[in-house]
């Protein structure tokens, strides 16, 4: 392939976000992260609890999501630094809008009873509460949103 060709259309998107979407490679990568985003911030421990994963597995699926930018790696501060307990890992800004975008245009809205049903993904601090929001769409329908998972 030409190389001024490829660099030409790869100048069209930043590097970061092919970055973070090569780094969606496996099923176990996607499952961690869609848990991450519909659920929230959780320790290693966690998610290893989750998946009955072993501890090996989930590191490295998390390492990918941090080296993606998708997800951020944090330390509780007030806790020992050494302490795996204490490191929490929750969403960056760019994971959120990825998904946001990805929800958008690849997950399909439902239609019940004449209304349109989407899931609407948020990030965890802007969840107050988990139901539902009736909303007027463009094309004159009410609109159900489902916030928090």
């Amino acid at each position: 392939m030409d190389q001024k060709v490829m660099e030409q259309y790869l100048r069209e998107v930043p590097f970061e976000m092919r970055l973070a979407i090569m780094e969606l490679k496996s099923d176990v990568r996607w499952a961690v992260y869609i848990a991450l985003m519909t659920e929230g911030i959780k320790t290693h421990s966690e998610i290893r609890d989750l998946f009955k994963a072993n501890p090996n597995t989930t590191t490295s699926t998390l390492t990918g999501l941090v080296d993606g930018g998708l997800v951020a790696r944090r330390i509780n501060k007030m806790e020992g630094l050494g302490d795996k307990r204490m490191v929490y890992y929750e969403p960056t800004n760019m994971g959120i809008r990825l998904f946001k975008a990805l929800d958008y245009i690849a997950v399909p809205p439902r239609t019940i009873n004449n209304r349109v049903l989407y899931r609407a993904i948020i990030s965890p601090e802007e969840i107050t509460e988990i139901g539902t929001k009736e909303v007027q769409t463009n094309h004159g329908k009410t609109a159900v949103l489902t916030t928090g998972g």
